[in-house]
């Protein structure tokens, strides 16, 4: 399996997907989300966020925001079979629950390692994926994350 990584940065505001990436429509793949790194690169201050990890069922069908190629962890790897978009400006339709939420505040940065075996998976069909949704925020800044991925 190749690895690849997407990198995004938006503004946090509630109720507002990050980032994320998608099947393509060429060769669906069980995705696995593995490592997902989350901070902010501005002025230091006292504001948190509660973001989540979702499953996304469903891609907007113009998501708008900036398309972002995955980056392939391994020079040797083919080109990914995934779409990747950050600040996307239509939200994706996203299955009901949350695979992991953290509360975080802006003077700390996170990363989250899922155990080898144990990563979060999507079925191999059109337009499956993860993305990072703000849940709440106590004031908008700008966050920046990082999804490793297999497929």
């Amino acid at each position: 399996m190749s690895a690849y990584s997407v990198v995004a940065s938006d503004t946090n505001t509630a109720a507002t997907t990050q980032g994320y990436f998608v099947n393509g429509n060429s060769t669906p793949q069980r995705l696995g989300l593995f490592d997902a790194l989350f901070g902010s690169s501005g002025t230091p201050g006292d504001q948190a966020c509660e973001y989540q990890i979702r499953r996304i069922t469903a891609e907007a069908m113009t998501p708008g925001g900036t398309a972002v190629t995955p980056f392939a962890l391994d020079a040797s790897s083919p080109a990914s079979q995934a779409n990747a978009v950050e600040g996307p400006t239509s939200e994706p339709t996203y299955a009901t629950g949350a695979a992991f939420e953290l509360g975080l505040n802006q003077r700390a940065p996170f990363r989250w390692v899922l155990h080898p075996g144990r990563e979060l998976r999507v079925a191999a069909s059109n337009d499956a994926g993860w993305g990072i949704i703000t849940n709440a925020v106590t004031s908008a800044w700008t966050g920046h994350y990082t999804l490793v991925f297999e497929e």
